[in-house]
């Protein structure tokens, strides 16, 4: 029987694509999205769909592969949020996106011991820095003096549905924190400051880095 082939009208049924952009994927390969949905486009070299290295460049904060390839939530950029009167405060879209793909839906926070601020990473993060410390000698005062910065005052802080944290009341007293917080990227951990607070360290930050002639190698560090 002979199939008869209907013309498509495109008014009718919308074949064509509305939204379509390169996206750049781990190790310089592309992938593409249609309205945020991954597809694969033969016409692109070097184009496949979605697959376990992909980052959404939508995301200023995304998750990429290590040198272990395990998944590494990476964050960047700073956004400043408001607490309400519960303690309650919303982590950045961009940051929770990092996060999607971790064990724990939310973050571990510790008083920075270096700065008046709240040092942030994921569950997988801090579960890495256990397996380090635990490289140094059981019992000894090397051992007991890390565990006692890093694990004693810990919190595991769980998303809400609406992607907000409650931030414990001895975290802010830390970081000086009142009706607003500065969420900082710091690579694969984040910040929590007051925002002020923020401003002056990266200025100071910045001198320091122009007076010793800060560089990074060439070649994005590979």
């Amino acid at each position: 029987m002979a199939l008869r082939a209907n013309p498509i009208d495109p008014h009718t049924i919308p074949w064509y694509p509305i939204v379509c952009q390169c996206y750049p994927r781990a190790g310089g390969r592309v992938g593409l999205g249609f309205r945020g949905i991954p597809m694969a486009a033969p016409a692109i070299r070097g184009a496949r769909p979605k697959g376990p290295d992909w980052i959404d460049p939508g995301d200023r904060s995304a998750a990429f592969r290590g040198a272990n390839g395990r998944s590494v939530a990476l964050f960047i950029d700073t956004f400043i949020n408001k607490i309400d009167r519960k303690g309650r405060i919303s982590v950045p879209a961009a940051y929770r996106a990092a996060l999607a793909g971790q064990v724990f839906q939310g973050i571990v926070a510790f008083p920075s011991f270096k700065y008046p601020a709240i040092q942030c990473a994921g569950m997988d993060w801090m579960a890495a820095l256990t397996e380090n410390v635990g490289k140094v000698d059981l019992f000894s005062d090397e051992h007991d003096d890390l565990t006692a910065t890093l694990f004693a005052d810990a919190k595991q802080l769980a998303f809400d549905g609406e992607g907000r944290i409650m931030l414990p009341e001895s975290l802010a007293k830390h970081a000086a924190i009142g009706e607003t917080a500065a969420f900082v990227g710091r690579g694969k951990t984040f910040e929590i400051w007051q925002p002020e607070a923020l401003e002056k360290y990266k200025a100071e930050a910045r001198r320091r880095a122009l007076e010793k002639g800060r560089t990074l190698p060439s070649g994005g560090g590979q």
